[in-house]
């Protein structure tokens, strides 16, 4: 993109973007890592925790309830459907705009101000409508562009990774479709680059994951018991510190559309940004 407009195509070595990343918070991943943390337990540890209380169960529907020709195939004299959880769907729907838009909060000032507050995470609720209409309106385009092939619907999730980014670039002035509109537009050029650096990140997040997985594989681990649950969720911490440095490199790589490079970056104090900038 022209430098007139303020936005950057970025070509950098995805590596390169995650050592800045790490850089950010040396002697600060552990504080950085209890905001992460929160985000995911109101967000993942909740649903799952409120899955257990009250689980998904099944509904017994006998053959008349059912369409006739689905009758003719069948030969009980009924069937059990899957109930759908609507309370964690509305939960989902109603609560991940804000978390996501308070995490990304978190995140920018982390990396600008290297101020790290963790109830920071809830900030996106002072903009609760703008947040959760962004949530719902990218989810439904990245919903309808996956039921056309799957291409579609990953060229939409990239087009719009920006969306909460933006809006709190313009202060929280920018509406619902701006905030779209122009994470669409940074992104042409950028979208390739960006699937580059998440792919760069799959190693050490699935490291990571392995532990809790392992343990919960081999029975050593009753995730179906609560106090399970929670020995799952406590293996997990190096999970939640590699998801943070994820969304640290996320944020890294927005500064890099705005600024084209390092050792452009404005932030006071931060002298390794220059000295990657200048290698």
């Amino acid at each position: 993109m022209s430098e007139s407009s303020k936005y950057f195509r970025i070509s950098m070595n995805p590596l390169r973007i995650r050592q800045a990343a790490s850089l950010n918070l040396n002697g600060c991943w552990m504080l950085y890592s209890i905001g992460i943390f929160i985000y995911y337990l109101f967000t993942e540890v909740t649903i799952n925790i409120v899955n257990y209380f009250f689980p998904t169960g099944y509904i017994n529907l006998s053959m008349a309830q059912l369409p006739a020709d689905v009758q003719a195939s069948m030969k009980e004299a009924s069937v059990s459907m899957p109930q759908i959880p609507v309370l964690l769907i509305l939960y989902m729907l109603l609560m991940s705009g804000a978390f996501e838009l308070g995490r990304t909060f978190y995140t920018m000032i982390a990396l600008r101000d290297r101020v790290l507050i963790p109830r920071v995470v809830f900030d996106g609720f002072g903009y609760y409508v703008k947040a959760t209409l962004i949530f719902l309106v990218r989810y439904i385009l990245i919903a309808l562009g996956s039921m056309f092939f799957l291409i579609p619907g990953i060229y939409l999730f990239y087009s719009y990774r920006q969306a909460y980014y933006v809006f709190l670039e313009s202060d929280q002035k920018l509406g619902v479709i701006e905030s779209l509109r122009e994470s669409r537009r940074i992104m042409k050029g950028n979208k390739m680059s960006l699937f580059r650096l998440d792919i760069s990140y799959v190693f050490l997040i699935l490291l990571s994951y392995m532990p809790s997985y392992l343990l919960v594989a081999y029975g050593a681990v009753n995730v179906h018991g609560l106090s399970g649950m929670l020995l799952f969720y406590l293996l997990q911490v190096p999970y939640f510190m590699a998801m943070g440095n994820y969304y640290m490199g996320q944020t890294v790589f927005y500064e890099l559309i705005r600024f084209g490079d390092f050792g452009k970056f404005p932030y006071h104090g931060e002298e390794f940004f220059r000295k990657i900038g200048e290698e």
